[in-house]
């Protein structure tokens, strides 16, 4: 009973996080803040409900971005992330002093999903190819990309239109990944947090039904 009250909390929750960013959209403040006073409850209840259960770790998601070329990106996506109950962490958190590579795999095997945001970094023009200038994204993107596939998080890929797709197409399927545009982040980033937000919740789930014999 407590794994499907936890779904169906889930589902509104969602729901209203829709709605509230749809009157956000049509300036309608009071109906805005009404509908995220509501999923904030849900979200209460959710992780007192969590609280009494065996679970995954806490619910993080890695968002992997350039710095250079993804500033504004990042903070919309984190935004984003928070609205659905996120913790985010980057490869930036990381101490001084620390082993640059040893402490990204740390961070990223600890986050419970993992988004990378592909931006242009760089202009490139392959020898094959007739299509002009193609843009590339910053080369520790493909490490953590590289990392997380390995990993096997659950996954989501947000890719600049302008950046070359054998930076992305080759190595991760087709439904993992989103273009977008600067007009169209919002929307896009919305839709691939969302779908990693649901793939949490059915890992949670399922968490939920595998026997815990470590108390026998």
């Amino acid at each position: 009973m407590k794994k499907n009250n936890y779904g169906l909390l889930g589902n509104k929750r969602r729901q209203l996080i829709r709605k509230a960013n749809e009157a956000k959209m049509e300036g309608l403040s009071e109906k805005k803040t009404d509908l995220e006073m509501r999923a904030k409850y849900l979200t209460s209840l959710r992780r007192t409900l969590a609280d009494s259960e065996r679970q995954l770790d806490s619910q993080s998601v890695f968002i992997s971005y350039s710095k250079r070329s993804c500033g504004l990106y990042f903070k919309d996506a984190k935004e984003i992330a928070e609205r659905f109950d996120f913790q985010v962490v980057t490869g930036f958190d990381r101490q001084k002093g620390e082993n640059v590579l040893s402490e990204v795999i740390r961070t990223i095997s600890s986050a419970s999903v993992f988004l990378g945001i592909l931006t242009p970094d760089y202009q490139i023009k392959s020898i094959n190819d007739n299509d002009g200038m193609k843009t590339a994204p910053s080369v520790w993107l493909i490490e953590e990309k590289g990392m997380a596939l390995a990993l096997g998080k659950p996954f989501r890929l947000l890719v600049h239109e302008s950046v070359h797709q054998d930076f992305w197409l080759r190595t991760t399927p087709g439904v993992l990944h989103t273009r977008f545009t600067d007009e169209n982040f919002k929307e896009k980033t919305e839709e691939a947090i969302e779908a990693l937000a649901i793939r949490y919740d059915e890992l949670f789930l399922k968490e939920l039904e595998t026997p815990d014999f470590s108390q026998d």
